[in-house]
């Protein structure tokens, strides 16, 4: 018979986690729900005092997919068109850069260059952009995302209104999602976009998407300007140097902004491997942000975001090793006394409710409740999704698969870690239709 009740605290160590990262997230939410409220029912928009002039630097690798939808929604970006730039660095070797050369709007610039021969090219074209850029503020800009056109007049309201305000996010959705892989993101997208909203009101939103973020110029000089060559998550890296100076990152949720994710679970293992890198690489070049002098990002958001993937890994160890482990003492058993008896044990317990005082009952009750409950806020926050059977089927399956899904992402993560193999991998976006 195998015996795995030493190893029970591994289950317990993962309430714990559980529980408090719960508890700090619905205080955040309830010390914050009026102010989140009153944001979302913002009608129209506030008129700035002036237009300043914005430039919108973008990167482009064989973007011939995307690239001239995403051109045209900057393009129709309603804001005064002398007011603007948009700076495009191609390194394509497909028909990117014949497509952005066929736009004739004074506005884009492009530029074609070869390999910088660094470890993350896309800094290194971005940090060029930024040599060529005249705006008082900075856009960064996925060259497979598409901006609603009001975005920017929503958005810039919020650097008048806060002079620490270093960068500034948009609500980021998944752009036309097909296949379950890109619904399950729907959903990961909504979390995300809340936990961040979230973290704002303790200066702790330690990301900055290249979707359209907004940087102010100023704070860019006061951290070095440029973008790390050498970070696998340059969007991170930079909004850690925000934070460690004392600027503030937040969150736009009336700018919308869809982008294509990935399609398929390798695409989005590659895609998830890196972002855990860099994260991690991000952790060890800043770790004095691991510190109380910076309130609620180095006392528990950055170490929870830490201690995640180990609990991740040891609970969901522990449920296997458990599965294995019963299905081996049951065979053990049937042998000895016979299958009747077995069933006849099983049934006793569920019809006495023992399985109640199981641990990983336990821990699945705990992240039960708190998804129905996250249910029921993302319901009514968001008013174009889960309102049709289809919907709250995905948020089920997320619910139930993510755990899993997360968890591999994490061993992938740490074993390509332990090898130093770590390099920028983009996946193919040839197959998308619109």
């Amino acid at each position: 018979m195998i015996d795995l009740s030493p190893y029970v605290g591994i289950i317990y160590f993962g309430l714990f986690v559980t529980l408090v990262a719960s508890l700090y997230f619905f205080i955040l939410l309830i010390e914050n729900y009026n102010d989140i409220k009153k944001e979302q029912k913002r009608k129209g928009i506030k008129k700035l005092k002036r237009y300043p002039f914005v430039s919108i630097i973008m990167t482009t690798y064989n973007e011939e997919a995307t690239i001239r939808k995403t051109v045209e929604s900057l393009l129709n970006l309603n804001y005064p068109k002398d007011r603007m730039e948009i700076i495009v660095i191609d390194q394509s070797k497909d028909n990117t850069f014949k497509i952005l050369k066929s736009f004739r709007d004074k506005r884009l610039k492009c530029k074609w260059v070869p390999k910088f021969g660094v470890p993350n090219e896309k800094s290194a074209c971005l940090n060029l952009a930024l040599k060529m850029a005249k705006g008082e503020f900075i856009i960064t800009q996925d060259a497979d995302s598409f901006i609603e056109k009001d975005a920017l007049l929503k958005m810039l309201p919020y650097f008048e209104e806060d002079r620490r305000l270093g960068a500034l996010i948009p609500n980021m959705k998944v752009h036309n999602p097909k296949n379950w892989v890109q619904k399950l993101q729907y959903v990961e997208y909504m979390f995300v976009l809340f936990t961040r909203k979230l973290w704002q009101y303790v200066n702790a939103t330690f990301v900055t998407p290249g979707p359209f973020s907004i940087f102010r110029r100023s704070a860019l000089k006061k951290i070095g300007y440029y973008f790390d060559v050498n970070s696998l998550t340059e969007d991170l890296e930079i909004a850690f140097r925000l934070l460690k100076h004392r600027y503030k990152v937040k969150c736009c949720l009336t700018a919308e902004v869809t982008t294509v994710c990935p399609d398929s679970l390798k695409a989005l293992f590659k895609q998830r491997i890196r972002q855990n890198l860099g994260f991690l690489q991000g952790i060890m070049v800043h770790k004095e942000l691991l510190s109380p002098k910076y309130g609620d990002l180095g006392l528990f958001v950055l170490p929870i975001n830490l201690l995640t993937p180990f609990v991740l890994i040891l609970s969901f160890g522990y449920i296997t090793a458990s599965i294995i482990a019963n299905f081996i003492n049951n065979a053990y058993l049937v042998s000895k006394v016979g299958v009747d008896i077995l069933i006849s044990k099983a049934l006793e317990n569920l019809l006495t409710f023992r399985f109640i005082y199981s641990d990983l009952f336990y821990l699945a009750t705990i992240v039960s409740i708190f998804g129905w409950i996250l249910f029921l806020i993302l319901r009514k926050h968001c008013k174009s999704f889960l309102r049709t059977i289809e919907d709250i089927i995905i948020y089920i399956v997320y619910i139930t698969v993510s755990g899993f899904l997360y968890t591999a992402f994490w061993i992938a993560t740490f074993y390509r870690f332990s090898r130093k193999k770590i390099v920028w991998e983009k996946y193919d976006k040839k197959r998308i239709k619109w």
